[in-house]
């Protein structure tokens, strides 16, 4: 365990601002950087603990800018495996959803749109998210103890409308007295300790309805945007919306007019390239540096990982949420589905909508039977659906579907490299000087049908090391002193004296994910897709070693910042 004083030396130090790696050493005292040295110079004190880090990488913390462990937190402080990569800070909250402020009235639409749009489906979800608080102070105060990483909050757009409007949050849009209460609340969130606001353009209820953030419209928005530049905590973030009828091109236009309106930072998710002909990526960069140059402070979120999926019928799945048809089937219960899945007069629908919006094909190359329950096909696993489809002389979602349900569908299928594979489109988006590669992990959602770990390791290992897209200064930079700035996360993201000591040892020659598990760790015994890094040896939270050689120490030094 590092003591209170100590020194890291033999670094190669990348500090995060972007300037060229050296050699050197930094002195850690309490919870700052208390000096940095270039080799040579010797600033070791006699009886002083020194740690070897034997020429590795020594950088700041990671901060990972858009995830949802706002639930998590409450049963494990060390929101694993996030600082397992080197993340020191998280930003949670994002996509409008937050457990706070919350009453009687509005705790069961929380707990439904966490089960629905973040796929947090705990069996005991009620059970240990109880609710005992009312403000978004009061549920800070509950967390803020025992953190292995640092937390900085946003306040959720769609809990703060349900929380003044009621059922009407999803009806229409806010008087102006509802407005004026919202944006008192929004202001106590902020002194309390909030870093900004989250909004959503994308998601929907169980029942399909669009959530209570899309209802809202571009003054209640801007208002509440401007209570966050008041406050000194100018940071918006949403997500945009995709699938049919969407239009995120007209949703950047609409944020870039409240970043001019207000001062007000924002940072949209949902630059991805689903194939490689996909246009939507292009038209959104193109959509960014038209409204930059005109003065906006936007820039998109994205991630340097493929869309590995998993699909399984009795459960969530996102695509088929934002398909007509689909979403309608996949909101009956489990006994309702295998009736309509079983009636094959009904599938025809479901293969057009499907085929209309390109999925057939990105199903077809990568759906395998990775695990099933029952005996009958069990024997299938490891085999791709197209090959036992081609087998039993059937289509493809006819082989897929007939496999699910003689598994009372819990067949899990693996779709590896469904979407946002192609590097030559990825290196586009990533390089792009208005994205936030690696800034769009979603940590804490999706559990069942992904792993959202090692969005930070990918980018270094995979597009730093081995396809060389951009310089390591440039990615450290882009994981560090970036977002810090843009959420105005003070005195982090950098490795300077007086900042705080938020670090992380890395090898740059063997830093990698681990392959993603299935870890049955959740509290009701689930199960949740994850995985670690490799190559992470050390990582420093406000001075204090919380990972050593890839494992958790027993320190727990996190703050909300």
């Amino acid at each position: 365990m590092a003591p209170k004083s100590f020194i890291l030396s033999n670094a190669r130090i990348i500090d995060g601002t972007g300037a060229p790696a050296y050699n050197g050493m930094v002195r850690v005292e309490g919870d700052r950087i208390a000096q940095v040295a270039p080799a040579g110079v010797d600033i070791i004190g006699a009886e002083e603990e020194v740690i070897d880090l034997g020429g590795k990488v020594l950088a700041p913390g990671f901060i990972d800018a858009h995830t949802h462990y706002d639930g998590q937190v409450m049963w494990d402080r060390t929101i694993d495996p996030v600082a397992l990569h080197g993340a020191t800070t998280v930003v949670t909250g994002s996509c409008s959803f937050t457990l706070a402020p919350a009453c009687k009235e509005t705790v069961p639409v929380i707990h439904s749109l966490f089960l629905k749009a973040e796929d947090l489906r705990l069996a005991n979800y009620a059970e240990i998210v109880d609710f005992n608080w009312t403000t978004f102070e009061d549920y800070l105060n509950l967390i803020r103890d025992g953190l292995a990483v640092n937390v900085a909050p946003l306040v959720g757009h769609t809990p703060l409308r349900h929380f003044v409007m009621g059922p009407d949050a999803q009806k229409r849009t806010a008087s102006a007295e509802e407005l004026a209460k919202m944006c008192d609340l929004l202001r106590s969130a902020v002194r309390a300790g909030a870093v900004g606001l989250s909004m959503s353009f994308l998601d929907t209820d169980e029942n399909n309805v669009p959530i209570g953030s899309r209802w809202a419209d571009e003054h209640e928005r801007t208002e509440l945007a401007r209570v966050l530049v008041e406050e000194g905590r100018g940071v918006l973030q949403t997500n945009l919306c995709f699938g049919p009828g969407s239009d995120p091109e007209g949703e950047l236009d609409q944020l870039a007019r409240i970043s001019l309106a207000t001062g007000v930072h924002v940072e949209a998710l949902g630059c991805f390239a689903a194939t490689k002909t996909d246009p939507v990526h292009r038209g959104l960069l193109r959509k960014v540096e038209e409204v930059q140059a005109a003065g906006a402070d936007v820039v998109l979120q994205t991630t340097s990982k493929p869309f590995d999926q998993f699909l399984q019928f009795n459960a969530n799945f996102f695509v088929f949420f934002m398909l007509p048809v689909w979403q309608d089937v996949m909101s009956l219960s489990i006994p309702e589905r295998i009736d309509y899945f079983s009636d094959r007069s009904k599938r025809q629908p479901l293969k057009d909508v499907l085929e209309q919006n390109g999925y057939i094909p990105r199903f077809m190359k990568s759906a395998e039977v990775l695990e099933a329950q029952s005996d009958a096909i069990r024997a299938l696993e490891g085999r791709m659906v197209t090959d036992i489809a081609n087998e039993w002389g059937v289509d493809f979602l006819d082989a897929m579907l007939d496999i699910a349900l003689k598994d009372d569908l819990q067949t899990v299928f693996a779709l590896r490299g469904f979407s946002h594979t192609d590097p030559e489109r990825l290196t586009e988006i990533l390089t792009h000087p208005y994205t936030r590669p690696a800034s769009g992990s979603d940590g804490g959602a999706h559990v069942y049908q992904f792993s959202t770990s090692g969005d930070s390791t990918n980018l270094l290992s995979h597009w730093v090391r081995e396809l060389k897209i951009m310089p390591l200064e440039q990615a450290v930079m882009q994981l560090t002193s970036v977002p810090a700035t843009e959420f105005r996360i003070k005195d982090r993201g950098v490795i300077a004296p007086g900042k705080f000591a938020d670090l992380v040892v890395f090898d740059p020659d063997s830093i990698a994910n681990n392959p993603v598990e299935r870890r049955f760790d959740l509290p009701d015994g689930s199960g949740r897709y994850m995985n670690t890094a490799a190559g992470i040896d050390r990582v420093f939270v406000n001075g204090r070693m919380v990972v050593s050689e890839g494992a958790y120490t027993d320190e727990r030094p996190g703050l909300l910042v």
